[in-house]
């Protein structure tokens, strides 16, 4: 989405155009290109000042932004619904989150060091302060790669900035620090003047996993306005501890994935004065599930999430590296998960499965609405290939439980029954007390009242 002429401009000081900014600049301009972030359908200035009741909103110009509507929600949700039903994280799909977040942090580096206004000289990137599991969207599934599972992808780039370590503004930490408690890196934690806001803890009702877009009060000293260009007021001033960099992206990646494996809605912040609270508990004290005591996860996996979330931030991997670890690692972790509904393994599954005689055939019929009201073939519905989802769901092959997510968008139990034709099946009858259903009129006589007798 063309929004070039943003940045520098007048109307970048608003917080609202800022973030459509970089979320136009994450979006592709077709829309067949695959995107790792939640693509900018487009944005709408106010011609009002903000409603919001807050004194620190008044003064500040209403924006709306229209953004891709994801139906099968976020991490948060599934994190909770993984915990209410005492089941582990699948370790493949773990290994996909991660492959799917690290190529958004690609993204956001490449793009920004693309654009007409860039700072060839440094590398910038866009440094997202707010990454939490309620901001990892889930897209459909039916993509290239792990077609059961949907793709994570990243949203919300209100509290982003679009900068580089070297940056002024940047080093004296005069950038806005807007994050939520427990996913905040060491660099946010620094003693000194910038402004640092912590978003109220938005995952108090676990019944309400959506509730993420709550408005933060501030007081109007802490508000400051978004010009990446004005660095000379504070040029003098001493640069301490680490700036803000793709680093910062790095180490919120590892923890989210950690929050995954562990089942962390609300993880605790971490105490960085202490030196031995510095670093992640992920390879000395591994998640441990009471219910599954013989589960664990792969030492790879890890090696990897420990490393992303080192104290110091030059000693963290690039989104490059992350990414090369896991095409090295996770094969033999992921049980064929990245093949798996493919249109190659759904043919080899069918050559090797043979003719089925007409009784089989109805006995599989059957037994589809069962599978879908288990959550067994949810992903079907955003298989484009109408007829490969026909050959899956013929093939009556369910994932390893192992591998399996316990979640399903719960509207669509029962669509996914209408596309591949599945009718529910005839329940056995059972003892009927109740009075049958007719068209005559029914004389009701009121029951007298208890009298009390003297």
């Amino acid at each position: 989405m063309d929004l070039s002429d943003a940045l520098g401009g007048k109307s970048i000081k608003v917080p609202f155009y800022k973030e459509a900014y970089i979320q136009g600049l994450l979006t592709p301009e077709s829309p067949a290109t695959q995107s790792n972030t939640v693509r900018l359908r487009g944005y709408r200035r106010g011609n009002q000042p903000d409603p919001r009741p807050e004194t620190s909103f008044k003064k500040r110009v209403h924006w709306r932004l229209y953004m891709e509507y994801l139906y099968a929600g976020d991490l948060h949700q599934l994190i909770y619904y993984h915990t209410i039903r005492r089941k582990p994280s699948p370790e493949p799909f773990i290994w996909w989150t991660m492959k799917c977040l690290a190529s958004a942090l690609k993204q956001m580096e490449d793009l920004s060091r693309a654009r007409s206004n860039a700072h060839p000289e440094q590398d910038e990137t866009i440094v997202m302060l707010d990454m939490k599991p309620c901001n990892i969207f889930l897209d459909g599934a039916g993509g290239p790669e792990f077609e059961v599972y949907p793709r994570p992808v990243i949203g919300d780039f209100g509290s982003a900035h679009l900068t580089y370590a070297d940056q002024v503004a940047n080093r004296a930490k005069r950038l806005m620090i807007l994050c939520t408690p427990g996913f905040t890196a060491p660099e946010f934690h620094v003693k000194d003047p910038r402004p640092r806001v912590k978003k109220p803890d938005d995952n108090d009702d676990e019944e309400e996993a959506d509730n993420e877009n709550k408005d933060v009060e501030m007081d109007d000293a802490e508000l400051l306005e978004y010009n990446e260009m004005d660095d000379e007021d504070v040029e003098n001033e001493e640069a301490v501890n680490a700036s803000l960099d793709s680093w910062s992206n790095v180490w919120q990646l590892g923890k989210t994935i950690e929050a995954m494996m562990r089942l962390e809605t609300r993880p605790n912040d971490r105490d960085y004065e202490d030196p031995d609270a510095r670093q992640s508990k992920i390879k000395t004290h591994p998640p441990r599930f009471k219910a599954a005591p013989e589960f664990c996860y792969s030492a790879e996996l890890l090696e990897l999430i420990w490393g992303c979330q080192v104290f110091e931030p030059e000693c963290r991997p690039a989104p490059e590296d992350i990414l090369y670890a896991i095409d090295m690692d996770a094969p033999p972790h992921i049980h064929g998960m990245d093949v798996w509904g493919s249109e190659d393994w759904v043919a080899e599954q069918c050559k090797n499965l043979g003719t089925l005689t007409d009784h089989q055939k109805r006995g599989m019929k059957a037994n589809i609405f069962k599978r879908a009201q288990a959550s067994k073939l949810w992903f079907l519905h955003d298989f484009k290939d109408c007829y490969l989802a026909e050959q899956y769901q013929d093939l009556d092959l369910d994932l390893p439980p192992q591998c399996e997510l316990t979640w399903m968008p719960q509207k669509f139990r029962n669509r996914i029954c209408q596309k591949l034709g599945a009718e529910e099946p005839e329940l056995a009858e059972e003892p009927n007390n109740k009075r049958p259903r007719t068209d005559e009129a029914i004389t009701v006589t009121q029951t007298r009242k208890k009298r009390r007798i003297a």
